[in-house]
């Protein structure tokens, strides 16, 4: 069943609002996210990014994202998905790209298919999380080193996929560093700004 059948099926019919609205824009090839990144992130945003690729229409797609953030495990395989997208696809932030959500806005840097975009009082928020270990002393060193690992990894992501560079990244370890939508232009997460006509006309 593709998108088209799904959203005139009867299992499209009594949802409440929020997923009403989330129905209605899919039939614009537009993907919301305003929710917390949890293991539903995967029904959410990565099968219909993979359904709208897989399509026969080259009409962008857009994703709009306004997310808190949350578990970082389900949710990396976003930014993935959008680094290798084959179709056009717009990645525009809502209110807020806060943690998790600030590296699924950054996604796409190095992919010409993709632009990403934020409003003039978008927010993004980068920190490095957070984790409460428990269990043999054992186990937690070995989750310990394998969080270390990963926070390696995600730092040259960022290194990668923006503007920020290794001083920048020393100076807000262990901070929440928040962000307005010039300085998310400034440091190369976004590329442009909803309403610059300048940029949208390129």
């Amino acid at each position: 069943m593709d998108l088209a059948d799904l959203l005139t099926s009867e299992d499209s019919q009594g949802f409440d609002l929020h997923n009403d609205w989330y129905l209605k824009m899919l039939k614009d090839r537009t993907i919301v996210f305003n929710d917390e990144c949890t293991e539903e992130i995967l029904e959410r945003v990565v099968l219909p990014l993979l359904a709208f690729e897989k399509d026969d229409s080259d009409e962008p797609v857009t994703l709009l994202v306004q997310t808190g953030g949350g578990a970082t495990f389900p949710s990396w395989i976003v930014t993935d998905i959008i680094d290798n997208y084959s179709k056009p696809l717009i990645i525009r932030g809502m209110g807020y790209c806060l943690s998790m959500g600030f590296y699924i806005l950054a996604a796409g840097k190095n992919n010409p298919n993709v632009i990403r975009e934020a409003y003039p009082h978008t927010i993004g928020m980068l920190h490095n999380g957070s984790v409460n270990l428990s269990g043999e002393s054992g186990t937690v060193k070995d989750t310990q080193k394998f969080l270390e690992k990963l926070e390696e990894i995600e730092r040259q992501w960022l290194l990668e996929h923006t503007d920020l560079d290794e001083d920048t990244l020393e100076k807000w370890d262990r901070k929440e560093m928040y962000l307005t939508s010039d300085e998310l232009l400034e440091y190369n997460i976004i590329d442009r700004l909803v309403g610059d006509t300048d940029d949208e006309e390129e």
